[in-house]
């Protein structure tokens, strides 16, 4: 008979874990590991690459296995390390023809594998159809699903030429939610453009990422608990892995964790992305495992999963030749000099300058996403130099009181708002002008779509890496 030790050495095998504390990480013969901005933020680009072969080392002399080393290194408002010579790549939105979407995923891959990673969860095949979305915007390709499928088929190629597993997210579509399931549980109908996204790609896709989101003509649990959701990758024999989105998030916080657990797994997740705590690790394993020892049919779902899980691990590629090497030099000449990045300007630069005594009101837009992977830092710290104050608007309701506007005329002249939502914006906007005021400028991050917004200056923003403020700085 079968002992808990040895099925926890299986449940672990179906985990990826965040690092808490880097020795737990050996505690468990886990899946592997996800890197955040929060491990790397303080490192330099060595550094990292040492962090990781540090635990590929250690992995497989203790246990004699490899383990996944990954990133969410997306490119544009996504992305966890930025350096000059290793840089964050654009986003996908900017991406226009399938040789520019090729080259970048090639080399986003290089520069990932030189940094000892073997997984990118990248890249985003949602279509960003509603333009209200709060999370997706210019992470997705387009809003038209079939500029999403043709260039996404390139990008994929991309990150297969260099050897690196990709993964595409989130399935089965994210675009046209008006909630951030990183603070939600979105409620959608399933977009079928959107879903053949993902099903074209699929023969290409070393994997796929679930969204905690409930498409509610298909079933009332969010499709990473949802047999019927995630059947649709099922029925097409899919032969990669299926990774759940992170199940911190708050979209399932109104779950028990246990039902989030077990039921993902029989629904068709193969990995189970656990972050936080390691208690909470501790604990997922704990669950799973009493739950197979009582369950004979469970057992052998996890058995299976199992096989395939460590199928896929050993067949990751781990060379890095000469070829691939002069190849990055290339690609990293034709990105800094050749590649055509956007940052779109409508009105006069001139009219820009944050100048507190002339009477302008001037907008920077994020949202609470920006600020958790560290790009919030970067814009008030930008922004600061230039000597302004700002003020988070956290409540439309106020915002909208005519006092308050008023107020906003004699006091402040900068906002960093938190919000998303282009109907309020333009009708705030709209009472500005009604109140008086004679000029208002705006930047935006990760949704450019303000449409019918009359302002005197906007700038959209694709991302802030290192390049992104290198062309600011010119402009500004």
């Amino acid at each position: 008979m079968i002992s808990k030790k040895e099925i926890s050495n299986i449940v672990s095998r179906l985990i990826l874990i965040d690092i808490d504390n880097k020795d737990f990480v050996f505690k468990y013969t886990f899946a592997g590991y996800i890197l955040f901005y929060k491990d790397l933020k303080n490192l330099n680009f060595d550094e990292i690459k040492d962090l990781n072969n540090y635990y590929k080392e250690i992995y497989k002399s203790k246990f004699g296995l490899n383990l996944l080393r990954s990133i969410d290194q997306e490119g544009g408002v996504v992305f966890r390390f930025d350096f000059e010579d290793y840089p964050a790549i654009c986003s996908q939105w900017v991406i226009n023809n399938k040789e520019d979407a090729f080259k970048l995923a090639y080399f986003n891959g290089l520069i990932l594998k030189m940094a000892g990673f073997n997984l990118n969860f990248s890249p985003v095949l949602d279509v960003n159809s509603n333009l209200e979305n709060p999370i997706i915007g210019v992470r997705s390709f387009s809003n038209d699903y079939k500029k999403v499928l043709e260039l996404s088929k390139f990008f994929i190629k991309g990150y297969k030429k260099v050897g690196i597993y990709n993964c595409g997210k989130h399935f089965p579509g994210h675009g046209s939610t008006f909630a951030d399931s990183h603070l939600s549980l979105p409620e959608t109908n399933l977009d079928y453009n959107e879903l053949n996204v993902f099903i074209n790609n699929l023969e290409n896709l070393d994997s796929v990422m679930t969204a905690h989101v409930v498409y509610k003509d298909v079933d009332n649990l969010p499709a990473t608990l949802s047999k019927k959701i995630l059947n649709l990758i099922n029925k097409q024999d899919y032969k990669g892995i299926v990774f759940s989105d992170a199940l911190n998030m708050l979209a399932l916080k109104n779950f028990d964790f246990k039902d989030v657990l077990i039921n993902s797994l029989i629904a068709g997740v193969d990995v189970l992305l656990v972050l936080g705590k390691d208690e909470l690790k501790e604990e997922a394993i704990n669950i799973i495992s009493d739950y197979a020892l009582k369950n004979e049919h469970f057992l052998k779902v996890l058995l299976n999963k199992y096989n395939k899980v460590n199928n896929f691990i050993n067949f990751i590629n781990e060379n890095f030749n000469n070829d691939l090497d002069r190849d990055y030099i290339d690609l990293k000449n034709w990105f800094y000099n050749e590649f055509n990045f956007k940052i779109n300007i409508e009105g006069d630069i001139k009219r820009f300058k944050f100048n507190f005594n002339n009477g302008s009101v001037n907008f920077v837009f994020f949202n609470s996403y920006l600020e958790e992977i560290g790009i919030v830092d970067k814009i008030k710290n930008f922004i600061n130099k230039r000597e302004v104050c700002y003020i988070n608007m956290n409540n439309w309701n106020i915002n909208l009181n005519r006092n308050y506007v008023d107020k906003i005329k004699e006091v402040v002249n900068l906002f960093y708002l938190p919000i998303y939502k282009d109907s309020n914006f333009i009708e705030f906007v709209n009472i500005l002008r009604d109140r008086g005021v004679k000029e208002i400028n705006l930047i935006t991050f990760a949704n450019p779509f303000f449409n019918n917004l009359k302002v005197d200056f906007k700038l959209d923003i694709f991302g802030f890496s290192n390049i992104h403020l290198r062309l600011l700085k010119k402009i500004l």
